[in-house]
């Protein structure tokens, strides 16, 4: 029902007036609540100025959501160097910028959303920002879902965790089915930087063994090599592929293999000693080192292993003789490898005469000398019962290498040797006049580790101070040396005061 029109002008006065010809016009109460609402507006469009100058992040949002191309692209372009307290206000317009239909906002999208991923600082608004990223990988552009993949593999996806995280690494997994070459590369390098746990082991696995593409099947080593569990199956994996594929795939299993030799934590169990002493018999040389490398880690629990690492010792020579780890040089040969394994194996097992018995025969019939270093190298590692015999011959080596200067001549590794076996020996004598002829050695590692052995033979090594203690105060003198002379000298001296 209609009221009455006094009724609305007793209510609020907002009744329109009439003038003489019967014409309408607002009430004062009317024009006043128009001014009230303009004035409210303009208060709000000039609070919002403010705030826009004060955070412009409000601005490149709102630029984003509902500009043309070209606004979008330039607030996309802004965001992409977002900070931590941006973050929250940008996500949502981030978040529906990544199927934004011009590629171009789509990836500054994407890339703003990796950044905000790392800059966030608050885990659940970190893990928001990944995931609203990883709906880029069902975009049906292929540019963009290998956009998305290479910047999750940058993200903060790495550091946010295992727990939920199948929002970002469910669509990985499912990228490295995409037809396209290129979003599958990039799947697989994210999936090298992130836990995705045992179905993203099974998926790597299964694209180094049969992926079309050699560029995939390499970045799915070099993934499976990075990983940080099961190094059992990685190892097993990575071994089997090193035999048989194409070389680029085979460089990278080898890159894979090697870098998991020198991370100590990343170590195989003995439950893999049958499938790596099947390996020994791989006519790659490279299977067969990795293969001996890693027997060596796992140690005495490999003891199985010693009978065909003892025939591996005169294995001839392959063209691959330096690898390099953290910038020093290693003897990856099969030789080599087989020698400094079974120092690391067979001393405190059944099979340590035997594998003593071996490494002198190498030091001493050995035609590589750097299979015969890393025999005198392994037998350090024995007790002196077994290794008294090798001394003899551990000096007429050191006498017959101590003046050349190869790169890694026998004679430091001879001096190695003598520091850990002589001292307790009939010819302590004898091996501390060789150690400190060998201080004038040409070679700088040969003094270092001379200098070093001559240590562990305390005051019997007094007639060597003079020569050690001219080394420690050299000032042209390899630092390293400098270093190992006065420690020398330090603990000859600290011995000789204390007395028989």
């Amino acid at each position: 029902m209609r009221r009455p029109r006094a009724w609305f002008t007793r209510q609020g006065s907002i009744a329109p007036s009439e003038d003489p010809g019967g014409a309408r016009k607002p009430s004062i109460s009317v024009m006043a609540l128009m001014a009230i609402v303009a004035t409210c507006g303009l208060t709000f469009w000039a609070a919002r100025v403010v705030r826009d100058d004060l955070a412009p992040v409000h601005t490149w949002s709102r630029m984003l959501r509902d500009g043309e191309v070209d606004q979008r692209q330039e607030a996309a372009a802004a965001l992409a160097a977002i900070e931590a307290p941006q973050v929250p206000i940008a996500l949502p317009a981030l978040s529906a910028a990544v199927l934004d239909p011009d590629a171009r906002v789509a990836t500054q999208a994407i890339q703003a959303l990796g950044q905000a991923s790392r800059v966030a600082g608050d885990p659940d608004l970190g893990r928001r920002a990944v995931e609203a990223l990883a709906v880029g990988l069902g975009d049906a552009r292929p540019q963009i879902r290998a956009w998305t993949a290479l910047v999750l593999a940058n993200s903060a996806a790495a550091q946010l965790g295992p727990e939920g995280a199948s929002a970002w690494t469910d669509p990985l997994l499912a990228a490295l089915g995409d037809p396209d070459e290129n979003v599958r590369v990039a799947a697989t390098r994210a999936l090298a930087r992130v836990p995705c746990g045992e179905a993203g082991l099974a998926a790597l696995e299964a694209i180094l063994a049969s992926d079309a593409s050699t560029r995939v099947r390499s970045e799915a080593a070099l993934a499976l090599g990075s990983s940080r569990t099961d190094f059992d199956r990685v190892t097993i994996a990575l071994l089997h592929a090193l035999g048989k594929d194409e070389a680029p795939v085979r460089e990278a299993c080898d890159s894979a293999l090697f870098s998991m030799h020198v991370d100590p934590t990343r170590r195989r169990s003995a439950a893999i000693v049958p499938r790596l002493t099947e390996a020994l018999a791989d006519p790659d040389p490279r299977v067969r080192c990795h293969a001996v490398a890693t027997l060596g880690e796992i140690g005495p629990a490999a003891e199985s292993s010693v009978a065909p690492l003892v025939a591996m010792l005169h294995e001839p020579s392959s063209p691959e003789t330096w690898r390099p780890s953290v910038n020093v040089p290693i003897r990856w040969q099969a030789a080599s490898q087989a020698a400094l394994a079974l120092g690391r194996i067979a001393p405190e097992t059944p099979r340590a005469k035997e594998a003593t018995s071996a490494l002198i025969a190498l030091l001493r019939e050995g035609k590589d000398e750097d299979a015969r270093a890393s025999a005198a190298e392994a037998l350090a590692d024995f007790g002196a019962d077994l290794t008294t015999p090798a001394v003899p011959l551990l000096l007429d080596v050191l006498k017959a290498t101590v003046g050349n200067p190869p790169p890694m001549p026998p004679a430091p590794s001879i001096c190695f040797a003598l520091g850990r076996i002589a001292p307790g020996s009939p010819l302590a004598v004898d091996a501390i006049k060789a150690l400190t002829a060998a201080l004038d050695s040409a070679d700088s590692d040969t003094r270092l580790k001379a200098a070093e052995a001559l240590g562990a033979f305390g005051p019997r090594a007094s007639p060597s101070l003079p020569r050690l203690r001219a080394l420690a105060g050299s000032g042209g003198e390899d630092h390293r040396v400098v270093e190992a002379a006065g420690s020398a000298v330090r603990r000859i001296d600290a011995a000789s005061s204390v007395g028989p």
